[in-house]
């Protein structure tokens, strides 16, 4: 049954089909495992502002012209407020 797979019975496209989701199959798994590993790293997490406060961010945004004076006073009442 199976040689003529082999020599030229017509069905070699099934071999072909089959090794080349076994191939495909191996990449995509291959890549899972690669991302896995780099996710686990922290590789893909935003570095942590450390020391920034709410206060202070709203310092540096007002400083740098992204908020106004209005939305300042506004932001800065509502974190005083407990």
């Amino acid at each position: 049954m199976w040689p003529h797979l082999w020599y030229g019975g017509g069905g070699w496209w099934v071999v072909m089909l089959l090794s080349m989701l076994l191939f495909w199959t191996a990449i995509g798994i291959g890549l899972y495992l690669l991302y896995r590993v780099v996710a686990r790293q922290g590789a893909f997490t935003p570095p942590a502002i450390s020391g920034d406060t709410p206060r202070a961010v709203i310092d540096r945004r007002l400083a740098a012209g992204e908020i106004t004076l209005d939305e300042y006073r506004a932001l800065r009442e509502t974190l005083d407020q407990p």
